[in-house]
C-alpha cells in the first residue's frame, strides 16, 4: 500500500512539475529519472502501465500548452518526448530482465535447499532437514506437533549385506526400506535417513500407544521385505527404539532416549520395537 502511495505521489509530482515548468523552465529534464524509479518500485508489469499513463498524460499536456503555466518550444517537446520514450523502453528492459533473473535465482536456491535437505540415495529428508527445518518448525507449531513420538530405526546386520553382497546391494536395500517405511506411516508423519543405515521417524500429535502400533506395523512391513540377489533371497529386518516428547524442550532428551531404546532392541535380539 505504501509503495502505491509513493508511486502515485511520484506521478503527480512529475505532472505538476511539467505543468509549472520548474526553475528556469527546466522541468522536462528533471523527469527522466522517474520511469526508472517507478519500474523499480512497481515491477515491469505495473511499472509499464503507470509509465504509459504518465507518458500519455505528458503527451497531451505538451500538445495543449495553453493549459500549462510553463511554455516549451516545439523542438524541445519533440526531443523530450522522444528521449522520455527511450528512457521508458530501457527502464522496462532493465526491470524485466532483473525480475526474471531474480525469479530464476529464487528457483535455483529452492532447488539447492531441497537437494541439501534430501538424502540422494533414498530421496528421504536428511539430518539437516530435521535439525534446520522440522525441529525449529515444531517450536512454532506446538499444537499440531505434540505429543510427538520419536523413533530411531536401524537396519539389522547391515554391514554383513555390504560385506557379503556388495555396496550396490546395500544401496538397493536402503532404497527399498525407504519406500516400505513411507508406505507404513501416515501422511503427516516424517521418516528421514540420518546415517548410513539409521532412520529417524516422527509421529506428530500422537500418543505413545498409537506410535508403538505404527512402529510395529512398520517393523512388520520391513520384516516382510525380500530382496533377490542372484540365486538368494535376502531377508531384511530393523530394530526400533521409541520415545515420546510432550513439548519442544523435551525433543533432545527424547531423541537420546529413543537411541538408547534402539540399542536395547538390538540387545533383545533385533527385529523388534523397544
Amino acid at each position: 500500500m505504501s509503495c502505491n502511495i509513493i508511486s502515485l505521489s511520484i506521478v503527480i509530482f512529475c505532472l505538476v512539475l511539467v505543468y509549472q515548468g520548474g526553475i528556469d523552465n527546466t522541468a522536462l529534464y528533471w523527469t527522466f529519472p522517474f520511469p526508472l524509479v517507478l519500474f523499480a518500485m512497481l515491477g515491469y508489469l505495473y511499472g509499464s502501465i503507470t509509465n504509459g499513463i504518465v507518458f500519455v498524460s505528458l503527451l497531451l499536456m505538451l500538445n495543449n500548452q495553453e493549459l500549462l503555466i510553463a511554455h516549451y518550444s516545439d523542438i524541445e517537446v519533440i526531443r523530450f518526448l522522444s528521449s522520455f520514450f527511450v528512457v521508458n523502453i530501457l527502464s522496462f528492459i532493465n526491470e524485466y530482465f532483473r525480475e526474471h533473473s531474480h525469479s530464476a535465482m529464487t528457483d535455483i536456491n529452492i532447488t539447492k535447499e531441497q537437494q541439501a535437505n534430501t538424502d540422494i540415495l533414498t530421496n528421504l529428508p536428511n539430518r539437516r532437514f530435521i535439525d534446520a527445518v522440522f525441529i525449529p518448525a515444531s517450536k512454532a507449531n506446538v499444537p499440531n506437533r505434540f505429543p510427538m513420538v520419536l523413533i530411531m530405526g536401524d537396519v539389522d546386520y547391515f554391514k554383513s549385506f555390504n560385506d557379503n553382497y556388495g555396496h550396490q546391494t546395500g544401496d538397493l536395500i536402503l532404497e527399498k526400506l525407504a519406500r516400505t517405511m513411507e508406505q507404513s506411516i501416515r501422511d503427516e508423519d516424517i521418516v528421514s535417513r540420518v546415517g548410513g543405515e539409521e532412520f529417524l521417524i516422527f509421529f506428530s500429535n500422537t500418543d505413545y500407544d498409537t506410535g508403538m502400533k505404527i512402529a510395529e506395523k512398520m517393523r512388520s512391513a520391513v520384516s516382510g521385505m525380500r530382496l533377490k540377489h542372484e540365486t538368494k533371497e535376502l531377508k531384511i529386518t530393523m530394530s526400533f527404539g521409541v520415545a515420546i516428547a510432550h513439548s519442544y524442550n523435551e525433543i533432545d532428551s527424547k531423541l537420546k532416549e529413543a537411541d538408547e531404546k534402539l540399542y536395547q532392541a538390538k540387545n533383545a535380539g533385533r527385529n523388534c520395537v523397544c
